[in-house]
């Protein structure tokens, strides 16, 4: 019976061969790990996902376009205010260079803002 065996082992990801495919221990997280003796090379059939679920991305970005500051979002969604950053800057990188919206408007809002360039010591006489 050692056919049947054979027969229910997954394909090589790498090589699609499923005849030299063995079974190989398992990984930390305990899911089964094979090895195909035909190129050599480790797989797992089912990985599981690895990170925090994307529902939770878009839950930190909608508190940061809020004005909420990074630790606050970590504290908030209880994880490192580091990951907050990243996921944040992953979609500032998918932003499109330039808006492609040309439709008129007829108000524009603006922020006032005054930047002092320059120096504010008084000069010697």
């Amino acid at each position: 019976m050692w056919y049947a065996e054979i027969m229910t082992q997954p394909i090589c990801p790498h090589c699609q061969q499923n005849e030299t495919v063995v079974k190989a221990g398992f990984n930390p997280g305990g899911s089964q790990r094979f090895r195909c003796h035909n190129c050599h090379k480790y797989f797992t059939p089912q990985p599981s996902p690895r990170g925090l679920d994307p529902a939770l991305h878009q839950q930190a970005l909608k508190l940061y376009l809020e004005g909420t500051s990074f630790r606050a979002i970590g504290r908030l969604l209880n994880v490192h205010h580091q990951s907050v950053i990243n996921w944040i800057n992953v979609q500032a990188a998918n932003l499109p260079p330039q808006v492609s919206d040309i439709a008129t408007t007829d108000n524009i809002e603006i922020d006032e803002l005054f930047t002092f360039i320059g120096s504010k010591k008084k000069k010697s006489t």
